[in-house]
Protein backbone atom coordinates (compact mmCIF):
# COMPACT_ATOMS: atom_id res chain seq x y z
CA UNK A 1 0.00 0.00 0.00
CA UNK A 2 1.01 3.56 -0.95
CA UNK A 3 -0.37 6.83 -0.38
CA UNK A 4 0.35 10.45 -1.88
CA UNK A 5 -1.50 13.32 -0.97
CA UNK A 6 -2.69 15.09 -4.07
CA UNK A 7 -4.00 18.83 -3.52
CA UNK A 8 -5.41 18.34 -0.08
CA UNK A 9 -6.46 14.47 -0.91
CA UNK A 10 -4.47 11.42 0.27
CA UNK A 11 -4.96 8.65 -1.42
CA UNK A 12 -4.02 4.92 -0.51
CA UNK A 13 -3.34 2.55 -3.89
CA UNK A 14 -3.22 -0.55 -3.33
CA UNK A 15 -0.17 -2.33 -4.94
CA UNK A 16 0.79 -6.01 -5.39
CA UNK A 17 3.93 -7.62 -6.14
CA UNK A 18 2.59 -10.37 -8.19
CA UNK A 19 2.61 -9.38 -11.91
CA UNK A 20 -0.20 -10.88 -13.48
CA UNK A 21 -2.33 -9.61 -16.78
CA UNK A 22 -5.68 -7.92 -14.95
CA UNK A 23 -8.86 -8.74 -16.71
CA UNK A 24 -10.35 -5.75 -18.64
CA UNK A 25 -13.93 -7.20 -17.61
CA UNK A 26 -15.58 -7.91 -14.39
CA UNK A 27 -18.54 -9.18 -13.91
CA UNK A 28 -20.18 -10.01 -10.45
CA UNK A 29 -23.40 -11.92 -9.66
CA UNK A 30 -24.42 -11.53 -6.54
CA UNK A 31 -27.03 -14.92 -4.91
CA UNK A 32 -28.41 -15.06 -1.62
CA UNK A 33 -28.39 -16.26 2.06
CA UNK A 34 -26.99 -19.72 1.95
CA UNK A 35 -23.66 -20.95 3.37
CA UNK A 36 -21.11 -22.80 2.03
CA UNK A 37 -21.57 -26.10 3.76
CA UNK A 38 -25.03 -25.72 2.16
CA UNK A 39 -24.41 -25.01 -1.30
CA UNK A 40 -21.85 -27.13 -1.89
CA UNK A 41 -21.58 -29.69 0.80
CA UNK A 42 -18.22 -29.63 2.88
CA UNK A 43 -15.98 -28.25 0.93
CA UNK A 44 -17.12 -27.49 -2.97
CA UNK A 45 -15.68 -30.67 -4.15
CA UNK A 46 -18.62 -33.47 -3.33
CA UNK A 47 -22.05 -32.81 -5.59
CA UNK A 48 -24.73 -31.29 -3.71
CA UNK A 49 -27.69 -33.06 -5.79
CA UNK A 50 -29.74 -29.73 -4.95
CA UNK A 51 -26.94 -27.15 -6.56
CA UNK A 52 -24.97 -29.82 -8.53
CA UNK A 53 -23.97 -27.18 -11.36
CA UNK A 54 -22.94 -24.26 -8.68
CA UNK A 55 -20.81 -27.21 -7.15
CA UNK A 56 -18.96 -27.93 -10.58
CA UNK A 57 -17.90 -24.09 -10.97
CA UNK A 58 -16.67 -24.02 -7.47
CA UNK A 59 -14.96 -27.52 -8.65
CA UNK A 60 -13.45 -26.87 -12.00
CA UNK A 61 -12.64 -23.04 -11.49
CA UNK A 62 -11.32 -21.07 -7.99
CA UNK A 63 -13.29 -21.35 -4.97
CA UNK A 64 -12.37 -19.28 -1.85
CA UNK A 65 -13.54 -21.94 0.78
CA UNK A 66 -13.01 -19.21 3.71
CA UNK A 67 -14.74 -16.34 2.17
CA UNK A 68 -17.32 -14.87 5.23
CA UNK A 69 -19.94 -12.07 4.87
CA UNK A 70 -19.66 -9.09 7.23
CA UNK A 71 -23.33 -9.05 8.31
CA UNK A 72 -25.92 -11.42 9.15
CA UNK A 73 -29.70 -11.56 8.55
CA UNK A 74 -29.29 -8.39 6.87
CA UNK A 75 -28.84 -8.24 3.47
CA UNK A 76 -27.73 -4.42 2.51
CA UNK A 77 -25.10 -3.89 4.72
CA UNK A 78 -23.12 -6.68 3.05
CA UNK A 79 -24.54 -4.82 -0.31
CA UNK A 80 -22.71 -1.79 0.88
CA UNK A 81 -19.84 -3.62 2.37
CA UNK A 82 -18.64 -4.88 -1.17
CA UNK A 83 -19.81 -1.57 -3.25
CA UNK A 84 -18.61 0.99 -0.43
CA UNK A 85 -16.53 -0.33 1.94
CA UNK A 86 -18.11 -0.29 5.30
CA UNK A 87 -21.19 -2.27 6.51
CA UNK A 88 -21.97 0.94 8.57
CA UNK A 89 -23.27 3.24 6.29
CA UNK A 90 -26.83 1.96 6.08
CA UNK A 91 -29.21 0.75 8.52
CA UNK A 92 -30.74 -2.61 8.41
CA UNK A 93 -32.44 -2.70 4.77
CA UNK A 94 -33.67 0.85 5.12
CA UNK A 95 -34.93 2.45 1.73
CA UNK A 96 -32.77 4.61 -0.02
CA UNK A 97 -34.69 7.51 0.56
CA UNK A 98 -34.50 6.85 3.81
CA UNK A 99 -30.71 6.04 4.40
CA UNK A 100 -28.73 7.60 1.37
CA UNK A 101 -25.16 7.52 1.92
CA UNK A 102 -23.36 10.40 1.05
CA UNK A 103 -20.08 8.25 1.03
CA UNK A 104 -17.45 6.99 -2.11
CA UNK A 105 -18.25 3.87 -3.33
CA UNK A 106 -16.59 1.51 -6.38
CA UNK A 107 -18.04 3.28 -9.16
CA UNK A 108 -16.95 6.07 -8.40
CA UNK A 109 -13.31 4.35 -8.36
CA UNK A 110 -14.18 3.36 -11.57
CA UNK A 111 -15.78 5.96 -13.13
CA UNK A 112 -12.38 8.25 -12.07
CA UNK A 113 -10.33 5.68 -13.58
CA UNK A 114 -11.69 6.05 -17.06
CA UNK A 115 -13.52 2.70 -16.71
CA UNK A 116 -17.31 2.06 -17.04
CA UNK A 117 -19.58 0.59 -15.30
CA UNK A 118 -23.48 -0.58 -15.42
CA UNK A 119 -25.62 -2.90 -12.49
CA UNK A 120 -28.24 -5.26 -13.97
CA UNK A 121 -31.06 -5.48 -12.09
CA UNK A 122 -33.84 -8.09 -12.42
CA UNK A 123 -37.23 -7.55 -13.00
CA UNK A 124 -36.51 -3.60 -12.35
CA UNK A 125 -39.04 -1.12 -14.00
CA UNK A 126 -37.36 0.51 -16.68
CA UNK A 127 -37.29 4.39 -16.11
CA UNK A 128 -37.06 3.96 -12.54
CA UNK A 129 -33.41 3.15 -11.20
CA UNK A 130 -33.50 6.17 -8.42
CA UNK A 131 -37.15 6.59 -7.76
CA UNK A 132 -38.77 3.54 -6.99
CA UNK A 133 -38.62 2.49 -4.02
CA UNK A 134 -41.18 -0.37 -4.00
CA UNK A 135 -40.80 -3.90 -5.09
CA UNK A 136 -40.66 -3.51 -8.94
CA UNK A 137 -42.09 -5.97 -10.95
CA UNK A 138 -41.54 -9.65 -10.99
CA UNK A 139 -38.93 -10.27 -7.66
CA UNK A 140 -36.85 -7.02 -7.78
CA UNK A 141 -35.53 -6.45 -4.52
CA UNK A 142 -34.36 -2.84 -3.65
CA UNK A 143 -32.40 -3.88 -1.18
CA UNK A 144 -30.12 -5.91 -3.55
CA UNK A 145 -29.66 -2.62 -5.52
CA UNK A 146 -26.67 -1.21 -3.32
CA UNK A 147 -25.94 1.32 -6.07
CA UNK A 148 -29.06 3.17 -5.28
CA UNK A 149 -28.16 4.04 -1.97
CA UNK A 150 -24.96 6.38 -2.89
CA UNK A 151 -25.87 9.94 -2.90
CA UNK A 152 -23.87 11.01 -5.81
CA UNK A 153 -25.79 8.20 -7.99
CA UNK A 154 -29.22 8.59 -6.51
CA UNK A 155 -29.66 12.56 -6.63
CA UNK A 156 -28.01 12.13 -10.63
CA UNK A 157 -30.95 11.48 -12.93
CA UNK A 158 -28.23 10.82 -15.60
CA UNK A 159 -26.05 8.62 -13.83
CA UNK A 160 -28.92 6.56 -12.40
CA UNK A 161 -30.96 5.84 -16.03
CA UNK A 162 -27.55 5.15 -17.79
CA UNK A 163 -25.85 3.11 -15.07
CA UNK A 164 -29.04 1.29 -13.54
CA UNK A 165 -30.56 -0.79 -15.59
CA UNK A 166 -33.17 -3.90 -16.13
CA UNK A 167 -31.37 -7.17 -16.49
CA UNK A 168 -34.70 -8.67 -18.34
CA UNK A 169 -36.88 -6.93 -21.19
CA UNK A 170 -39.60 -9.34 -20.15
CA UNK A 171 -41.54 -8.54 -16.74
CA UNK A 172 -39.90 -11.04 -14.48
CA UNK A 173 -36.59 -12.95 -14.21
CA UNK A 174 -34.84 -14.96 -17.44
CA UNK A 175 -33.59 -14.77 -20.14
CA UNK A 176 -31.41 -12.00 -19.07
CA UNK A 177 -31.39 -10.63 -22.55
CA UNK A 178 -30.32 -6.77 -21.83
CA UNK A 179 -27.28 -8.09 -19.59
CA UNK A 180 -26.37 -10.97 -22.27
CA UNK A 181 -26.68 -8.57 -24.96
CA UNK A 182 -24.33 -5.80 -23.44
CA UNK A 183 -21.60 -8.73 -22.47
CA UNK A 184 -21.80 -9.60 -26.86
CA UNK A 185 -20.97 -6.07 -27.58
CA UNK A 186 -18.42 -4.21 -27.00
CA UNK A 187 -19.82 -0.60 -27.18
CA UNK A 188 -22.30 -1.62 -24.77
CA UNK A 189 -20.13 -3.89 -22.33
CA UNK A 190 -18.85 -2.08 -19.17
CA UNK A 191 -15.23 -2.90 -17.62
CA UNK A 192 -17.76 -3.95 -14.67
CA UNK A 193 -20.41 -5.42 -14.57
CA UNK A 194 -23.08 -6.36 -11.61
CA UNK A 195 -26.27 -8.51 -11.84
CA UNK A 196 -28.54 -8.38 -8.95
CA UNK A 197 -31.09 -11.47 -9.97
CA UNK A 198 -34.50 -11.37 -8.38
CA UNK A 199 -35.00 -13.10 -5.16
CA UNK A 200 -36.29 -16.52 -6.68
CA UNK A 201 -33.16 -16.67 -9.18
CA UNK A 202 -30.44 -15.66 -6.47
CA UNK A 203 -31.81 -18.27 -4.06
CA UNK A 204 -33.41 -16.23 -1.33
CA UNK A 205 -36.99 -17.64 -1.98
CA UNK A 206 -40.08 -16.28 -0.83
CA UNK A 207 -43.67 -15.39 -1.61
CA UNK A 208 -44.25 -16.82 -4.99
CA UNK A 209 -40.63 -18.85 -5.60
CA UNK A 210 -40.85 -21.77 -6.08
CA UNK A 211 -40.26 -24.12 -2.87
CA UNK A 212 -37.19 -26.08 -3.73
CA UNK A 213 -35.37 -22.63 -4.15
CA UNK A 214 -31.84 -23.97 -3.99
CA UNK A 215 -32.44 -26.31 -6.98
CA UNK A 216 -34.17 -23.47 -8.88
CA UNK A 217 -31.81 -21.09 -8.61
CA UNK A 218 -29.28 -23.60 -9.68
CA UNK A 219 -30.92 -24.13 -12.67
CA UNK A 220 -30.84 -20.33 -12.86
CA UNK A 221 -26.99 -20.19 -13.13
CA UNK A 222 -27.02 -23.82 -15.53
CA UNK A 223 -28.84 -21.43 -18.08
CA UNK A 224 -26.72 -17.91 -17.55
CA UNK A 225 -23.22 -18.73 -16.64
CA UNK A 226 -22.65 -20.80 -19.72
CA UNK A 227 -23.89 -17.75 -22.07
CA UNK A 228 -22.17 -15.04 -20.07
CA UNK A 229 -19.11 -17.65 -20.34
CA UNK A 230 -19.55 -17.74 -24.24
CA UNK A 231 -20.10 -14.07 -24.87
CA UNK A 232 -17.51 -11.95 -26.86
CA UNK A 233 -16.79 -10.41 -24.04
CA UNK A 234 -15.14 -13.54 -22.46
CA UNK A 235 -14.60 -15.53 -25.73
CA UNK A 236 -11.51 -12.25 -25.94
CA UNK A 237 -9.97 -14.06 -22.95
CA UNK A 238 -9.86 -10.91 -20.45
CA UNK A 239 -12.58 -10.74 -18.52
CA UNK A 240 -13.26 -12.68 -15.40
CA UNK A 241 -16.75 -13.62 -13.58
CA UNK A 242 -17.48 -13.52 -9.73
CA UNK A 243 -20.45 -15.37 -7.97
CA UNK A 244 -20.77 -14.74 -4.05
CA UNK A 245 -23.44 -14.74 -1.71
CA UNK A 246 -24.24 -12.26 0.82
CA UNK A 247 -24.68 -13.74 3.58
CA UNK A 248 -24.74 -17.53 5.41
CA UNK A 249 -28.60 -16.69 7.07
CA UNK A 250 -28.52 -20.40 8.86
CA UNK A 251 -25.69 -20.01 10.73
CA UNK A 252 -23.63 -17.12 12.51
CA UNK A 253 -20.86 -14.92 10.63
CA UNK A 254 -17.75 -17.36 10.79
CA UNK A 255 -19.46 -19.96 8.16
CA UNK A 256 -18.30 -19.23 5.23
CA UNK A 257 -20.47 -18.28 1.62
CA UNK A 258 -19.51 -19.24 -1.50
CA UNK A 259 -17.35 -16.97 -3.92
CA UNK A 260 -16.44 -18.14 -7.24
CA UNK A 261 -14.24 -16.89 -9.37
CA UNK A 262 -14.72 -18.16 -13.31
CA UNK A 263 -13.33 -17.31 -16.63
CA UNK A 264 -10.06 -16.80 -18.98
CA UNK A 265 -8.48 -14.61 -16.64
CA UNK A 266 -8.66 -17.51 -13.34
CA UNK A 267 -7.21 -20.55 -12.28
CA UNK A 268 -8.65 -23.58 -12.59
CA UNK A 269 -9.22 -26.55 -10.20
CA UNK A 270 -7.90 -24.26 -7.77
CA UNK A 271 -9.14 -23.51 -3.87
CA UNK A 272 -7.81 -21.12 -1.47
CA UNK A 273 -8.30 -21.44 2.64
CA UNK A 274 -7.21 -17.88 2.79
CA UNK A 275 -9.42 -16.00 5.12
CA UNK A 276 -11.17 -13.32 2.75
CA UNK A 277 -14.84 -11.42 3.51
CA UNK A 278 -16.47 -8.77 1.32
CA UNK A 279 -14.22 -5.90 2.07
CA UNK A 280 -11.72 -8.15 0.12
CA UNK A 281 -14.17 -7.19 -3.04
CA UNK A 282 -13.20 -4.01 -2.97
CA UNK A 283 -10.09 -4.84 -2.47
CA UNK A 284 -9.60 -6.68 -5.19
CA UNK A 285 -10.89 -4.65 -7.38
CA UNK A 286 -8.45 -1.72 -6.36
CA UNK A 287 -5.19 -4.37 -6.83
CA UNK A 288 -6.51 -5.29 -10.32
CA UNK A 289 -6.84 -1.87 -11.57
CA UNK A 290 -4.79 0.27 -9.44
CA UNK A 291 -8.11 2.25 -8.04
CA UNK A 292 -7.41 4.39 -4.50
CA UNK A 293 -8.92 2.39 -1.71
CA UNK A 294 -12.69 3.23 -0.13
CA UNK A 295 -12.31 2.93 3.62
CA UNK A 296 -9.91 1.93 6.10
CA UNK A 297 -11.62 -1.83 5.83
CA UNK A 298 -10.90 -2.50 2.34
CA UNK A 299 -7.99 -0.93 2.99
CA UNK A 300 -6.48 -3.55 4.79
CA UNK A 301 -8.43 -6.31 3.45
CA UNK A 302 -7.16 -8.94 1.65
CA UNK A 303 -6.79 -9.05 -2.12
CA UNK A 304 -8.26 -11.93 -4.16
CA UNK A 305 -4.95 -11.69 -6.32
CA UNK A 306 -3.83 -15.59 -5.88
CA UNK A 307 -6.83 -16.76 -7.94
CA UNK A 308 -5.75 -14.53 -11.18
CA UNK A 309 -3.94 -15.91 -14.08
Amino acid sequence: MVSAVVGETQLSIRITTRVISPPKYIVTILMENHPLNTTLNSNGVNDNPNASYITSLARNSSLAENYVAVANLDSLSNYIALTGGNKSFVLNDCLPSVCPVNEPNIADRIEASQRTWKAYMEDLLPGQPCTYSGPGSGHYDVFHNPFVYYADVQNNATRCSTHIVPANSGPSGPPDDVFLKDLNNLTTASNFMWLSPNNCDDMHGGTGCPSSIMTFSDNYTRQLVPKILSSLVFEMGKAALLIVWDEPTTCNLSCPIPAIWVGPTVKQHYVSSKPYNHYSYPATLESLWALPTLTPNDAKASSMIEFFL
